[in-house]
């Protein structure tokens, strides 16, 4: 009897015990800070006084990323990039296996999402509204200090402001107020920022290890450079 006693007890320990230890694992989805060029600052959180970038630096939740005049920075979470323009602020709220929130205070910021399965994980929020996407692509979010804009160059998203969801199609860029007002048109930048962007996915398409390593392992575009 004492015997089966302990045994009942050994398993409801076990039972509480082992969520426990799960809720503590760091999350496996951690991102790299791939590329930066001039000054680019980080932060682990907002809390933290940061200091200049380190190439290769670990994003996970709480990250925050800011780019002076010139700057500009590739960050790299599996196989989606979150590329950042000059005089930006990108804040990584939520970097887990479950999803990626992202949040742009000012400034641009270009998404490339190669994948299907990891276009649910991806929000971003901008002062607005929240950007969602609907398939793989490449789309442009700039905040000012009136209005955000969402652009998208391939693939299709949608712009949700929590009253109404606008669905953008590749080509198309919406505006949205902060006075609450929404326009609807033709997408035709094509800026130093766009051009930059459109460099750093040449790099990307022209990876030979993208063929032979999961797109889900960070850090996998860097491996030509190994042989």
């Amino acid at each position: 009897m004492l015997q089966s006693m302990q045994k009942i007890l050994l398993a409801l320990t076990m039972a509480v015990a082992l969520p426990a230890l799960a809720q503590s694992d760091p999350p496996a989805r951690v991102g790299r800070l791939a590329h930066i060029e001039n000054q680019v600052d980080f932060r682990v959180d907002r809390g933290d006084q940061g200091g200049p970038a380190t190439l290769n630096w670990p994003i996970s939740s709480g990250a925050v990323l800011e780019t002076g005049q010139r700057g500009r920075a590739e960050v790299w979470i599996g196989s989606t990039a979150y590329r950042l323009a000059d005089d930006s602020e990108v804040e990584f709220p939520v970097v887990d296996d479950a999803r990626v929130d992202v949040r742009v205070s000012g400034g641009s910021l270009a998404v490339s999402i190669l994948d299907r399965d990891q276009v649910d994980d991806v929000v971003i929020a901008t002062p607005d509204g929240n950007v969602r996407f609907l398939t793989p692509g490449r789309y442009r979010i700039d905040v000012f200090a009136d209005r955000s804009e969402l652009s998208v160059q391939a693939g299709r998203a949608v712009f949700d402001d929590g009253q109404r969801a606008t669905p953008v199609a590749a080509g198309q860029k919406v505006s949205h107020w902060s006075d609450g007002n929404e326009q609807l048109d033709a997408d035709r930048s094509n800026d130093a920022f766009d051009r930059w962007v459109a460099n750093r996915e040449n790099v990307t398409l022209a990876s030979q290890s993208r063929r032979h390593v999961s797109p889900h392992m960070t850090g996998y575009q860097d491996l030509d450079a190994y042989g």
